[in-house]
């Protein structure tokens, strides 16, 4: 539909504002589709497969212009976007470092030490995890001591406690403070 096509370019456009990027938007998400599924289901939907070349090149382009690259994941490592491919194999052809994001809610330690399992069987570096949308005015004892945990039991560091906001416009002025602040809070000498 056409609202939920132009809630794509939307997204992408959020993206690029949040990295302070000029690059067109379909060199910072070579990849998109509008309905709401993994890769594999929607490009089966939209009748377009995912073009991987496209995506290499973008990113190589990324790579040429800019200080630090970010290659958001969609979902999980084990996120299919063909039948033999995912999103894990898509890091290791790229070789890229893994920074998992993983949400505050109970179970989340389970999961993340899981994904902390695959990605380390795959010999890919994890540079950390980040728990996003975290809600300290309602957090419960597990949510609290969850990242610490994880942090642990896997030996993995954790580099930043997102906290949870409120639906955000990319037209908002404090959206790159946000996002800025959020990242001067990651340990990035870790990650070096």
């Amino acid at each position: 539909s056409n609202s939920s096509a132009a809630s794509d370019v939307y997204k992408r456009q959020f993206l690029a504002c949040c990295a302070n990027s000029d690059l067109p938007l379909s060199t910072i998400t070579p990849a998109g589709y509008v309905t709401p599924a993994a890769p594999l289901v929607s490009a089966a939907e939209e009748a377009r497969p995912i073009d991987f070349g496209k995506i290499a090149d973008a990113y190589r382009q990324i790579c040429q212009v800019s200080d630090i690259v970010i290659v958001e994941g969609i979902g999980g490592v084990r996120v299919p976007l063909t039948l033999e491919f995912d999103l894990l194999d898509l890091a290791i052809e790229l070789d890229l470092g893994v920074v998992i994001v993983s949400r505050p809610d109970l179970g989340t330690i389970n999961h993340t030490l899981m994904t902390i399992d695959c990605v380390r069987a795959a010999k890919l570096r994890i540079l950390g995890v980040v728990i996003n949308r975290f809600d300290a005015t309602r957090a419960s004892v597990a949510e609290a001591t969850a990242g610490e945990v994880i942090s642990q039991c896997s030996g993995v560091p954790l580099l930043a406690t997102v906290p949870a906001e409120e639906e955000v416009e990319p037209a908002e002025p404090n959206i790159p403070d946000m996002v800025l602040r959020c990242l001067a809070e990651c340990d990035w000498a870790r990650l070096t």
